[in-house]
């Protein structure tokens, strides 16, 4: 049977979208090299490495399920089945072994889908899942990267005048944090936060302070963190301590936009009595 040249031309664009909807065909699938790609945000090549690892029963599974999880959540184009797959592969890892790696993992990562990946967010179970990563698992690094995340929802759900509580109360978190990322995530929050408020800068000064101490890894965000310290400190009277920041800052970031603004305003500081 001979198909109209329109057929044929409609036969082979869904044969390729069923092509590209397989994704390729891995032979030899491994977990390890799923995990490496989705570090480089190669997240299509990860999801397909994790895909095809689980079909053919390589690696741990649980790994397995935790990783092809992760890359649903960030898969492009971003559809609700893959965030409802990503959702059931995480629910079956806690059910299965709440207290393993991958078990807590995947409490972590379906926290960060309720908060930020789901077209629905539900933050108040965003915030029981965080909150019960610290109670059962205070020690484990997931659970001290949860403690930022708790903090910003509890602020947010807060009206404005409870808000200062909520950072009085949150700096209890500090004596439980070993992790130096999470320590570092913890004070940059707080002095975001403190920032929003009225009668807390030097509170925001303290934690910025901690922050930079930590070696803020991220250039763009050092810098920001350099210049906000000089400026609080200028703002708070702390004359030393401003001068300091900002000569921090013409040092390290030359090549920084403000970088001119505040050479000049250095200069100006100096002809101030």
């Amino acid at each position: 049977m001979r198909f109209p040249q329109q057929m044929r031309t409609w036969l082979a664009a869904g044969c390729a979208l069923m092509m590209a909807g397989c994704g390729r065909q891995i032979e030899k699938p491994d977990p390890a090299k799923g995990w490496e790609q989705g570090s480089l945000l190669l997240v299509k090549e990860a999801w397909e490495e994790f895909d095809a690892a689980g079909e053919k029963g390589v690696g741990n599974p649980r790994e397995v399920a935790l990783g092809e999880a992760v890359m649903l959540l960030t898969l492009q184009p971003k559809v609700q089945s893959n965030l409802d797959e990503a959702e059931t592969h995480l629910r079956r890892l806690i059910e299965e072994k709440p207290d393993d790696d991958p078990g807590i993992f995947a409490a972590y990562f379906l926290a960060r889908l309720k908060q930020v990946h789901d077209f629905n967010p539900n933050l108040d179970e965003a915030l029981k899942l965080y909150e019960g990563l610290i109670d059962r698992h205070g020690g484990h690094p997931v659970a001290q990267a949860a403690v930022a995340k708790i903090i910003i929802l509890r602020y947010f759900s807060k009206p404005a005048p409870e808000r200062a509580a909520v950072l009085e109360e949150a700096e209890n978190y500090r004596r439980l944090l070993a992790n130096p990322d999470a320590l570092r995530a913890f004070h940059g929050v707080m002095g975001d936060l403190a920032l929003r408020l009225d009668g807390q800068r030097q509170r925001a000064i303290d934690h910025y302070l901690r922050a930079y101490e930590l070696q803020i890894p991220n250039s763009e965000s050092r810098a920001t963190v350099v210049l906000r310290i000089a400026r609080l400190a200028e703002a708070e009277g702390q004359i030393d301590l401003a001068r300091q920041f900002y000569q921090k800052f013409v040092a390290e970031f030359e090549r920084d936009t403000r970088n001119y603004w505040v050479r000049q305003h250095l200069k100006s500081m100096e002809k101030t009595p």
